[in-house]
């Protein structure tokens, strides 16, 4: 059976993703999206027609768990980091609303300066990776 995963145009996912990556900034950009994450953006309901569509909430999803191995699984997330941060937004363009985005690096200009972030060492620890042991063994 093939699959193919896909999202409302003004749906949690892209609201999400525009503000910090793939900003709408030229006629193709859905075009440039679906082939970057292999997904179809749909922007009305009328388009499912003749797709099955099974749906699943944001909590289903940050909970599944792959069944491929372990090798295919990191090479799936490293090819989605980097396809978010070869397009990272820099000012440029809009989110799906409509509003500008902003740079992506603003935060990190602000507190080290434009001209100085490329020498900056700096780390960030997610915030789930300091959920139950192991955040106790960090303390």
């Amino acid at each position: 059976m093939d699959i193919q995963l896909g999202i409302m145009y003004r749906s949690w996912a892209t609201k999400v993703l525009l503000k910090m990556w793939m900003a709408i900034d030229s006629d193709d950009w859905q075009a440039q999206f679906e082939r970057t994450f292999c997904v179809k953006i749909f922007k009305h309901k009328r388009e499912l027609e003749g797709w099955n569509v099974f749906d699943q909430d944001p909590k289903e999803l940050l909970y599944y768990r792959s069944k491929i191995s372990l090798e295919d699984y990191v090479a799936s997330q490293e090819y989605s980091i980097r396809s978010l941060f070869h397009n990272y937004n820099t000012g440029d363009g809009k989110d799906i609303s409509g509003a500008p985005v902003k740079d992506m690096c603003s935060g990190i200009n602000a507190i080290f300066g434009k001209d100085q972030r490329s020498s900056a060492m700096y780390s960030v620890i997610h915030s789930r990776s300091l959920e139950g042991m192991p955040g106790f063994r960090l303390l």
